[in-house]
């Protein structure tokens, strides 16, 4: 049962505002998943070290082999493999996959943290409540619609404002009443040594 002191009216204008103001005010955020991948068709994969055997696949290709179609990353390979005999793959490099970037978006309203805007600036930062831990540091926080929760949660890292970042910690759902419709989730600039590889990149 919803709370008998709002309204379901409230509820409605509540929802649909703060979906307007994110609508508005709001800015892209790049969502880097984990990447598609296929075994590579040139060399040998090694299912228990998860990479290139070093080995040619010497298994015979009839005609051509299209992998990611219909994307900027589809690519060709023909009956001849690229030869080699022992070593680095020359396709994979020694991954033992084709890796291609899942990227995804989403809009939502960004807070740098005012002790350490990023040298790009945001005039709309100011100061709030940043979880212990994150006092002074290169964080930002964003309020984004409930629905992205899985996105976030699913994901390896985001690029906000040119900058990457990952999620500190589980993101928090509000709203008014039982009706939770927006997402506060706290980011902190990632070190590159944390980041995954680029793969397919």
């Amino acid at each position: 049962m919803g709370n008998p002191l709002i309204s379901k009216h409230a509820i409605s204008n509540y929802t649909k505002t703060m979906a307007q103001v994110i609508k508005d005010l709001s800015q892209c955020v790049l969502v880097y998943n984990p990447p598609t991948s296929i075994e590579c068709i040139n060399c040998d994969y090694d299912r228990i070290q998860n990479a290139s055997s070093g080995r040619r696949n010497w298994k015979p290709i009839t005609s051509t082999y299209t992998v990611f179609s219909g994307t900027s990353y589809q690519k060709i390979y023909y009956a001849n493999r690229t030869d080699f005999t022992r070593g680095k793959c020359p396709v994979c490099f020694g991954q033992g996959r084709l890796f291609m970037p899942s990227i995804s978006q989403i809009n939502a309203l960004v807070t740098w943290n005012v002790a350490s805007t990023p040298t790009t600036g945001n005039p709309y930062s100011h100061p709030i409540y940043w979880p212990p831990g994150l006092e002074g540091k290169d964080c930002c926080r964003i309020k984004t619609e409930s629905c992205n929760l899985n996105i976030i949660l699913s994901a390896e890292y985001f690029e906000v404002e040119g900058h990457k970042m990952v999620l500190w910690n589980t993101p928090n759902l509000e709203g008014l009443g039982r009706t939770n419709r927006i997402l506060i989730a706290f980011f902190i600039k990632a070190e590159e040594e944390y980041l995954p590889t680029n793969k397919g990149g």
